[in-house]
């Protein structure tokens, strides 16, 4: 769907590359909620190859309110500041009043001198539609807190494209205290755990256990799951994260790891314990030995967890884990910007 070429009273700057300072303080000020975004930037600099990557920013690049992260692959990343959160805010909601055939002559009565922030909230969200589609060869999936998906989610569906399906979760953060590791062995599977760092000669052996994890906890059906693309993915985070695994016998049982380390951030993801273990405390003493590594570099942490999975979220919150925000990842399968 092509949309009506306009001027736009709103501004949004692309900008390629990690050397903005602007963009690097913004993110950082926040950057528990986006600690991937600020992985790519820290590894970039480092001259690490990243992949190719670019912001779509609102404001001065040098004192952004905010800003969505775009990546080649259709990896999309909205980080919004509060004042666009408030404008977009009225203006997603008048737009769905729209979208919805509801009758909104009295709310805008109501708003009266605010009826010029929301026009200017729908061109922010139109313009932003635009720009995502003409900087994307394709769109996969938004990622980020739930209110800042919702703002792309709005501005996608003004330029036409309609997401496939969403997943909800907590966001979730600890501060880098120590923590101790309980060594206590009441459970059989915790008597004979071994627990070591694992490294990139591992990866045949952890990868049936990242093929289970990401069929039960990633791919949206069976069918979009790509064992090339497990693999490569693992082997990367075993040269890039801090990956544990826990053995037993030999054999590889359960994992936990960061898959994105920031600036003063890491972000845990990747835990799994092997179905036949499980209840048995060892995703918890995987967790302990990761945190008591991060706190000994002063490693703040967060991750994020699925709402509709209560014993993962009962495990983090002994872990001294506290939810902060809701979290969303939204699929936009097919996806293209540029299509029609």
């Amino acid at each position: 769907m092509r949309l009506p070429t306009r001027r736009r009273s709103s501004t949004w700057h692309t900008v390629r590359g990690a050397g903005n300072s602007g963009i690097e303080n913004f993110l950082r000020r926040r950057e528990y909620i986006c600690v991937p975004i600020t992985d790519w930037l820290r590894r970039r600099r480092s001259g690490a190859y990243v992949g190719s990557a670019r912001f779509i920013v609102s404001g001065a690049p040098q004192d952004p309110t905010g800003l969505v992260f775009v990546t080649t692959y259709g990896f999309v990343y909205p980080v919004f500041g509060p004042a666009m959160r408030q404008a977009f805010r009225t203006a997603s909601a008048d737009q769905l009043g729209q979208d919805h055939g509801q009758d909104r002559e009295a709310e805008h009565t109501e708003r009266g001198s605010a009826t010029r922030g929301t026009a200017e909230g729908r061109e922010q969200l139109q313009a932003l539609g635009e720009q995502l589609l003409k900087h994307s060869r394709f769109i996969y999936s938004v990622m980020g807190t739930e209110r800042d998906v919702r703002i792309v989610e709005n501005a996608l569906e003004a330029a036409g494209v309609r997401s496939s399906t969403g997943v909800d979760y907590h966001l979730m953060v600890r501060n880098a205290d120590p923590i101790e590791i309980d060594h206590a062995e009441p459970q059989s599977a915790l008597s004979s755990l071994r627990v070591r760092r694992a490294g990139p000669a591992d990866a045949e052996r952890i990868y049936p256990l990242q093929r289970a994890y990401e069929l039960e906890e990633v791919v949206l059906s069976p069918d979009h799951f790509d064992p090339a693309g497990c693999m490569h993915q693992l082997r990367q985070a075993l040269r890039n994260q801090v990956v544990l695994v826990g053995e037993t016998n030999g054999t590889p049982i359960a994992k936990a790891a960061t898959n994105a380390r920031g600036f003063a951030w890491d972000q845990i993801g990747g835990v799994y314990t092997a179905r036949a273990y499980r209840g048995c405390g060892v995703a918890r003493r995987l967790m302990q030995h990761l945190l008591a590594k991060l706190s000994t570099e002063g490693r703040r942490t967060s991750l994020f967890v699925k709402t509709n999975n209560p014993p993962a979220c009962a495990l983090y919150h002994r872990l001294h884990y506290r939810e902060k925000h809701p979290f969303r990842i939204t699929y936009y399968l097919g996806a293209s910007g540029r299509s029609s």
